[in-house]
């Protein structure tokens, strides 16, 4: 399931046509996707290339994730199964042991610090919804495999206390499900049609879904990996908000393809990561976006409210050309942190960006900049 094992260059894959404009311009992207079939682009952004680099460092890890909490950078290490938590002087804490015993993580695809002295974890391979003591001790569980819910694909916090969301299995249908923890009770479940009308019939809907949820005090945000659109939940209500992206990109379809051994192998069609990393403040998602000219990607923003693209983010390479990787912005949109290729990380001043970007609400922006 890791975003790794499909994320390709596609730059490499595209007959690409980006005019070059000035900083809050618009700009046109074209392109075409090599695939079976060929993906067609022709969308318009407003673009700004005004990120203003404050530091840089060498991470010691690498991060599959990262967010922003209390002045706190905060990643997860997948090899070694640790959180990772930077000060503002970049001093590393781990939390975490690998390992198959009660008080370990085997595979974690959730992880979230909710207290000063517990974080909480989701175990794919385990299958189990955890909250740990710093001192890596376990405080309460919950075990889906010894649950009504066969199998949990992917896992994120809801801003109500005590609630999560799941993508899961049951009876051959795929689910969108609340339920409290530690109970394991299911609060509200939506077949997934009903949530995304336009996914269509899949044999193998984790692949389609593939993504990642995002949190702040009030929205719960999920985006997909291979799908221009990502779902929003607001607190006061269950049933979360569908929203595109401005490339329109399709759900792909899953197809199980013959090996030479006469079984099976499952993929999708197309198969390319086109957001492979995302982040959100308290009003807006960002997206790192593959669907860049010349080697490069941006970041697309949208209101969390409403959806509404607000604009885009040229975001440069490092000098020996490593791309972004990973991405976080601090809350109050005022940082931007880059992980790239090469495990380097970048802190960037984001104070005047949405100054630069045009076609946009400007009374939106001033709210925003006026403080909450």
């Amino acid at each position: 399931m890791s975003k790794y094992l499909n994320l390709l260059f596609i730059t490499l894959l595209l007959s690409c046509n980006a005019n070059q404009e000035h900083a809050g311009s618009k700009q046109n992207f074209k392109a075409t996707l090599k695939s079976n079939p060929p993906v067609n682009y022709n969308f318009d952004r407003y673009i700004t290339h005004s990120l203003e680099p404050v530091r840089q460092w060498q991470a010691q890890y690498p991060s599959a994730y990262l967010y922003v909490a209390n002045r706190y950078l905060i990643g997860y290490d997948r090899g070694n199964q640790h959180i990772l938590v930077y000060d503002s002087a970049h001093n590393l804490s781990t939390y975490g042991q690998y390992g198959m015993g009660p008080d370990e993580i085997a595979d974690a695809f959730y992880f979230r610090l909710d207290s000063d002295t517990t974080y909480l974890i989701f175990d794919l391979q385990k299958q189990r919804l955890v909250r740990f003591s710093r001192d890596n001790k376990v405080l309460e569980a919950l075990n889906f495999n010894n649950s009504h819910i066969s199998f949990v694909d992917y896992l994120g916090m809801s801003p109500v206390t005590n609630r999560f969301i799941i993508f899961h299995a049951r009876q051959e249908q795929y689910y969108l499900s609340y339920i409290n923890f530690p109970s394991g009770q299911v609060i509200a479940s939506y077949e997934i049609h009903s949530v995304i009308p336009t996914i269509g019939q899949a044999f193998d809907y984790d692949l389609v879904v593939e993504g990642e949820f995002h949190v702040n005090d009030r929205y719960t945000v999920y985006h997909f990996y291979k799908a221009g659109y990502f779902l929003v939940f607001d607190k006061s209500t269950n049933k979360p908000q569908l929203y595109r992206t401005i490339d329109q990109t399709d759900f792909p379809r899953a197809v199980k393809l013959p090996r030479g051994d006469g079984g099976y192998t499952y993929s999708t069609q197309p198969e390319f990561i086109i957001f492979p990393s995302g982040t959100i403040s308290r009003r807006y998602l960002y997206l790192l976006s593959n669907l860049q000219a010349g080697h490069k990607r941006a970041i697309d923003i949208y209101q969390l409210d409403s959806g509404a693209y607000v604009g885009s983010i040229d975001v440069p390479n490092l000098a020996d050309g490593q791309r972004p990787d990973i991405i976080a912005v601090s809350h109050d949109d005022n940082q931007l942190f880059i992980q790239y290729e090469d495990l380097i990380i970048g802190e960037f001043n984001l104070s005047t960006v949405f100054k630069s970007l045009t076609g946009i609400d400007r009374k939106v922006l001033e709210l925003h900049f006026s403080g909450d």
